[in-house]
Protein backbone atom coordinates (compact mmCIF):
# COMPACT_ATOMS: atom_id res chain seq x y z
CA UNK A 1 0.00 0.00 0.00
CA UNK A 2 1.58 3.81 -1.06
CA UNK A 3 1.26 6.23 1.64
CA UNK A 4 -0.81 9.10 0.55
CA UNK A 5 1.52 11.96 -0.49
CA UNK A 6 2.60 14.49 2.89
CA UNK A 7 2.74 11.23 4.66
CA UNK A 8 6.13 9.93 6.62
CA UNK A 9 6.00 6.54 7.80
CA UNK A 10 8.00 5.38 10.66
CA UNK A 11 10.17 3.27 8.73
CA UNK A 12 11.05 6.33 6.57
CA UNK A 13 11.53 8.67 10.03
CA UNK A 14 14.16 6.18 10.77
CA UNK A 15 16.04 5.28 7.82
CA UNK A 16 16.12 9.75 7.82
CA UNK A 17 18.02 9.46 11.30
CA UNK A 18 20.33 6.54 10.44
CA UNK A 19 21.62 8.59 7.40
CA UNK A 20 22.06 11.78 9.58
CA UNK A 21 23.27 10.19 12.71
CA UNK A 22 25.67 8.07 11.45
CA UNK A 23 28.75 9.04 10.05
CA UNK A 24 30.27 8.19 6.76
CA UNK A 25 33.56 8.87 5.54
CA UNK A 26 36.44 8.13 7.13
CA UNK A 27 35.41 9.37 10.72
CA UNK A 28 36.96 6.27 12.35
CA UNK A 29 39.63 8.42 14.02
CA UNK A 30 42.65 6.25 14.41
CA UNK A 31 44.32 6.48 17.85
CA UNK A 32 47.51 7.66 18.61
CA UNK A 33 47.80 5.32 21.54
CA UNK A 34 50.36 2.94 19.47
CA UNK A 35 52.87 6.33 18.62
CA UNK A 36 52.77 7.11 22.25
CA UNK A 37 53.28 3.43 23.21
CA UNK A 38 56.50 3.29 21.29
CA UNK A 39 57.32 6.97 22.47
CA UNK A 40 57.08 5.76 25.61
CA UNK A 41 59.57 2.26 25.17
CA UNK A 42 62.36 4.79 23.43
CA UNK A 43 62.28 7.22 26.74
CA UNK A 44 63.51 4.16 29.16
CA UNK A 45 63.55 0.98 30.04
CA UNK A 46 59.81 -0.08 30.02
CA UNK A 47 59.12 -2.54 27.72
CA UNK A 48 56.81 -2.45 25.01
CA UNK A 49 54.18 -4.09 26.90
CA UNK A 50 54.20 -1.97 29.73
CA UNK A 51 53.99 0.94 27.44
CA UNK A 52 51.22 -0.43 25.74
CA UNK A 53 49.42 -1.00 28.82
CA UNK A 54 49.85 2.49 29.71
CA UNK A 55 49.05 3.96 26.67
CA UNK A 56 45.86 1.82 26.05
CA UNK A 57 45.14 2.97 29.62
CA UNK A 58 45.32 6.56 28.84
CA UNK A 59 42.96 6.41 26.19
CA UNK A 60 40.63 4.57 28.15
CA UNK A 61 40.47 7.13 30.98
CA UNK A 62 40.08 9.74 28.63
CA UNK A 63 37.86 8.10 26.23
CA UNK A 64 35.63 7.15 29.10
CA UNK A 65 35.67 10.53 31.31
CA UNK A 66 34.25 11.95 27.83
CA UNK A 67 31.62 9.57 27.71
CA UNK A 68 30.43 10.28 31.39
CA UNK A 69 30.47 13.85 30.77
CA UNK A 70 27.15 13.03 28.01
CA UNK A 71 25.95 9.89 28.32
CA UNK A 72 22.98 9.29 25.62
CA UNK A 73 20.31 11.96 24.93
CA UNK A 74 21.40 15.66 25.55
CA UNK A 75 18.21 16.53 26.55
CA UNK A 76 16.82 13.93 28.63
CA UNK A 77 13.24 11.93 27.60
CA UNK A 78 12.97 14.46 25.22
CA UNK A 79 13.49 13.27 20.86
CA UNK A 80 12.33 16.60 18.94
CA UNK A 81 13.22 20.02 19.47
CA UNK A 82 11.93 22.12 22.10
CA UNK A 83 10.75 25.06 19.74
CA UNK A 84 8.99 27.82 21.15
CA UNK A 85 5.55 28.69 22.94
CA UNK A 86 2.34 29.75 21.40
CA UNK A 87 3.15 33.06 22.22
CA UNK A 88 6.27 33.15 20.35
CA UNK A 89 8.27 33.26 23.38
CA UNK A 90 11.67 30.59 24.01
CA UNK A 91 10.29 27.29 25.37
CA UNK A 92 12.66 26.09 28.42
CA UNK A 93 13.92 22.46 29.64
CA UNK A 94 15.49 21.84 32.50
CA UNK A 95 17.07 18.33 33.74
CA UNK A 96 19.08 16.94 36.40
CA UNK A 97 20.55 13.53 35.77
CA UNK A 98 22.17 10.78 37.18
CA UNK A 99 24.25 8.23 35.25
CA UNK A 100 26.65 5.23 35.28
CA UNK A 101 29.06 3.65 33.03
CA UNK A 102 31.20 0.68 33.11
CA UNK A 103 35.49 1.27 32.86
CA UNK A 104 37.61 -2.00 32.32
CA UNK A 105 41.47 -1.01 32.22
CA UNK A 106 44.99 -2.31 33.59
CA UNK A 107 45.03 -2.25 37.13
CA UNK A 108 48.30 0.71 37.54
CA UNK A 109 48.78 -1.33 41.08
CA UNK A 110 49.56 -4.90 39.23
CA UNK A 111 53.42 -4.97 39.07
CA UNK A 112 52.98 -8.33 36.64
CA UNK A 113 52.84 -7.99 32.94
CA UNK A 114 50.54 -8.23 31.11
CA UNK A 115 48.55 -7.42 34.45
CA UNK A 116 45.22 -7.95 35.53
CA UNK A 117 42.24 -5.66 35.19
CA UNK A 118 40.51 -3.34 37.29
CA UNK A 119 37.21 -2.87 36.73
CA UNK A 120 34.30 0.09 38.18
CA UNK A 121 31.19 1.09 37.81
CA UNK A 122 31.63 5.47 37.97
CA UNK A 123 29.11 7.65 38.51
CA UNK A 124 28.10 11.07 37.34
CA UNK A 125 25.54 13.84 37.95
CA UNK A 126 24.76 16.48 35.48
CA UNK A 127 22.73 19.42 35.43
CA UNK A 128 21.59 21.00 32.55
CA UNK A 129 19.40 24.00 30.77
CA UNK A 130 18.01 23.61 26.99
CA UNK A 131 15.89 26.81 25.09
CA UNK A 132 13.61 26.94 21.90
CA UNK A 133 14.93 29.84 20.10
CA UNK A 134 12.98 28.58 16.66
CA UNK A 135 10.06 26.30 15.89
CA UNK A 136 11.13 25.62 12.52
CA UNK A 137 9.19 25.33 8.86
CA UNK A 138 6.64 23.29 7.66
CA UNK A 139 7.60 21.99 4.38
CA UNK A 140 4.69 19.61 3.86
CA UNK A 141 1.18 19.44 6.16
CA UNK A 142 2.14 16.91 8.16
CA UNK A 143 5.89 17.97 8.39
CA UNK A 144 6.52 20.72 11.27
CA UNK A 145 9.35 22.00 13.07
CA UNK A 146 11.89 21.14 10.54
CA UNK A 147 15.28 23.01 11.35
CA UNK A 148 13.82 23.99 14.61
CA UNK A 149 16.54 25.37 17.05
CA UNK A 150 17.60 24.54 20.78
CA UNK A 151 20.56 25.93 22.67
CA UNK A 152 21.82 23.50 24.88
CA UNK A 153 24.12 23.89 28.44
CA UNK A 154 25.36 21.25 30.87
CA UNK A 155 27.44 20.97 34.22
CA UNK A 156 29.04 17.42 35.16
CA UNK A 157 31.02 16.02 37.61
CA UNK A 158 32.72 12.56 37.09
CA UNK A 159 32.85 10.85 40.00
CA UNK A 160 36.36 8.93 39.92
CA UNK A 161 36.88 6.99 42.48
CA UNK A 162 39.63 8.61 44.15
CA UNK A 163 40.58 5.50 46.81
CA UNK A 164 41.47 3.37 43.80
CA UNK A 165 44.40 4.87 42.33
CA UNK A 166 42.37 7.96 40.47
CA UNK A 167 43.21 11.45 41.11
CA UNK A 168 39.69 12.33 42.23
CA UNK A 169 36.35 13.90 40.57
CA UNK A 170 36.34 15.53 37.01
CA UNK A 171 34.21 18.37 36.13
CA UNK A 172 32.97 19.26 32.70
CA UNK A 173 31.06 21.80 31.18
CA UNK A 174 29.43 20.96 27.53
CA UNK A 175 27.35 23.23 24.62
CA UNK A 176 26.07 22.96 21.89
CA UNK A 177 23.11 22.69 19.81
CA UNK A 178 20.21 20.75 18.51
CA UNK A 179 18.38 21.17 15.68
CA UNK A 180 14.69 19.94 14.93
CA UNK A 181 14.23 17.49 11.80
CA UNK A 182 10.38 16.22 12.69
CA UNK A 183 7.82 17.57 15.09
CA UNK A 184 6.12 15.07 16.97
CA UNK A 185 2.76 15.47 16.20
CA UNK A 186 -0.30 12.79 17.03
CA UNK A 187 1.08 10.27 13.86
CA UNK A 188 4.41 11.43 13.80
CA UNK A 189 7.87 10.67 15.86
CA UNK A 190 9.64 13.80 16.63
CA UNK A 191 13.37 13.53 15.14
CA UNK A 192 16.52 15.26 15.80
CA UNK A 193 19.39 15.62 15.90
CA UNK A 194 22.46 17.59 18.22
CA UNK A 195 26.29 18.70 18.40
CA UNK A 196 27.61 19.49 21.49
CA UNK A 197 31.38 20.00 22.81
CA UNK A 198 32.50 19.03 25.94
CA UNK A 199 35.25 20.38 27.75
CA UNK A 200 36.50 17.77 31.23
CA UNK A 201 39.03 18.98 33.63
CA UNK A 202 42.24 16.81 33.63
CA UNK A 203 41.89 13.31 34.91
CA UNK A 204 44.76 10.83 36.53
CA UNK A 205 45.07 7.64 37.47
CA UNK A 206 47.87 6.03 39.11
CA UNK A 207 51.52 6.90 40.79
CA UNK A 208 55.06 5.21 39.28
CA UNK A 209 56.66 7.20 42.51
CA UNK A 210 53.91 5.44 44.81
CA UNK A 211 54.61 1.77 43.35
CA UNK A 212 52.59 1.58 40.60
CA UNK A 213 53.31 0.10 37.08
CA UNK A 214 52.53 3.15 35.41
CA UNK A 215 50.74 6.35 35.85
CA UNK A 216 48.55 8.35 33.04
CA UNK A 217 46.56 11.95 33.15
CA UNK A 218 43.91 12.37 30.43
CA UNK A 219 42.64 15.94 29.61
CA UNK A 220 40.15 15.44 26.58
CA UNK A 221 37.79 17.49 24.54
CA UNK A 222 34.75 15.97 22.62
CA UNK A 223 32.83 16.58 20.28
CA UNK A 224 29.75 14.25 20.47
CA UNK A 225 26.57 14.34 17.91
CA UNK A 226 23.53 12.32 18.77
CA UNK A 227 20.49 11.60 16.70
CA UNK A 228 17.21 10.66 18.26
CA UNK A 229 13.72 9.61 17.50
CA UNK A 230 10.80 9.34 19.56
CA UNK A 231 7.17 9.29 20.24
CA UNK A 232 4.75 9.58 22.75
CA UNK A 233 1.80 7.68 23.93
CA UNK A 234 -0.45 9.07 26.47
CA UNK A 235 2.11 9.79 29.51
CA UNK A 236 4.42 7.14 28.77
CA UNK A 237 6.95 7.73 25.80
CA UNK A 238 9.93 6.04 24.19
CA UNK A 239 13.28 6.98 22.80
CA UNK A 240 15.82 5.79 20.89
CA UNK A 241 19.12 7.29 19.56
CA UNK A 242 22.42 7.08 18.09
CA UNK A 243 25.69 8.58 18.76
CA UNK A 244 29.47 9.51 17.59
CA UNK A 245 31.87 10.66 20.19
CA UNK A 246 35.21 12.22 19.09
CA UNK A 247 37.75 12.15 21.59
CA UNK A 248 41.23 14.78 21.64
CA UNK A 249 43.61 16.49 23.43
CA UNK A 250 46.85 15.68 25.80
CA UNK A 251 47.52 12.59 27.22
CA UNK A 252 50.86 11.99 29.51
CA UNK A 253 51.68 8.71 30.16
CA UNK A 254 54.79 6.81 32.38
CA UNK A 255 55.65 3.27 32.78
CA UNK A 256 58.57 2.12 34.93
CA UNK A 257 61.19 4.19 34.67
CA UNK A 258 60.67 6.29 31.68
CA UNK A 259 60.25 9.80 31.70
CA UNK A 260 57.03 11.28 30.89
CA UNK A 261 55.72 11.34 27.72
CA UNK A 262 52.81 14.24 26.66
CA UNK A 263 51.35 13.84 22.96
CA UNK A 264 48.48 14.49 21.51
CA UNK A 265 45.92 11.57 21.06
CA UNK A 266 42.12 11.55 19.59
CA UNK A 267 40.19 8.70 18.73
CA UNK A 268 36.09 8.08 17.95
CA UNK A 269 33.33 5.40 19.06
CA UNK A 270 29.42 4.88 18.21
CA UNK A 271 27.38 5.21 20.84
CA UNK A 272 23.48 3.33 21.24
CA UNK A 273 20.94 3.91 23.52
CA UNK A 274 17.52 3.13 24.19
CA UNK A 275 15.27 5.33 26.72
CA UNK A 276 11.46 5.69 28.71
CA UNK A 277 9.90 8.35 29.77
CA UNK A 278 6.40 8.62 32.08
CA UNK A 279 5.47 12.17 31.64
CA UNK A 280 3.24 14.15 34.32
CA UNK A 281 2.03 17.68 32.73
CA UNK A 282 5.28 19.74 32.85
CA UNK A 283 7.43 16.77 34.84
CA UNK A 284 8.93 14.09 33.08
CA UNK A 285 11.02 11.20 34.66
CA UNK A 286 13.26 9.07 32.32
CA UNK A 287 14.99 5.90 32.13
CA UNK A 288 18.48 5.51 29.52
CA UNK A 289 20.63 2.70 28.67
CA UNK A 290 22.94 1.97 26.12
CA UNK A 291 26.29 0.87 24.56
CA UNK A 292 29.68 2.82 23.96
CA UNK A 293 31.54 0.44 20.83
CA UNK A 294 34.98 0.28 21.30
CA UNK A 295 38.15 2.38 20.26
CA UNK A 296 41.58 1.51 18.74
CA UNK A 297 44.33 0.11 21.17
CA UNK A 298 48.00 -0.75 20.38
CA UNK A 299 48.67 -3.70 19.12
CA UNK A 300 51.13 -5.10 21.75
CA UNK A 301 47.77 -5.02 23.58
CA UNK A 302 45.66 -6.13 21.50
CA UNK A 303 43.56 -8.92 23.15
CA UNK A 304 45.04 -8.48 26.58
CA UNK A 305 42.96 -7.64 29.74
CA UNK A 306 41.34 -4.32 29.72
CA UNK A 307 41.90 -4.27 25.65
CA UNK A 308 39.93 -0.56 25.01
CA UNK A 309 38.54 -2.25 22.07
CA UNK A 310 35.71 -3.71 24.29
CA UNK A 311 33.20 -1.63 24.36
CA UNK A 312 31.39 -0.65 27.72
CA UNK A 313 27.63 -0.01 28.98
CA UNK A 314 26.12 3.30 30.24
CA UNK A 315 22.56 4.36 31.85
CA UNK A 316 21.31 7.10 33.45
CA UNK A 317 17.73 8.14 35.30
CA UNK A 318 16.52 11.79 34.91
CA UNK A 319 14.10 14.16 35.83
CA UNK A 320 13.15 17.05 33.52
CA UNK A 321 11.04 19.93 34.02
CA UNK A 322 9.37 21.99 31.23
CA UNK A 323 7.48 25.18 32.53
Amino acid sequence: MTPAPGRITWAGAAALILALAVPTGNLWAQSDAGRMASACEAAGTAGALLCARAASAGQVLGGHVGLLAGLGSEVPGSASALGVRFDGGPRLALHVRAGVAGISLPDPADPELPGGEATFSVPTLHAGAAIGLFDGFRPLPALGGFLAVDLIAQASVVLLPSGSGFGGGVESFSWGVRLGLVKESFTLPGIAISALRRSPRMASLGSVAEGDSYEVSAEPTVTSVRGTIGKDALSVGLLAGLGWDSYGGDLLIRAGDAVAVTDAFEAGRMLYFLGASWNLLVLQVSVEGGWAAGMDTPAAYAGRPSDPSAGTYFGSVALRLTP
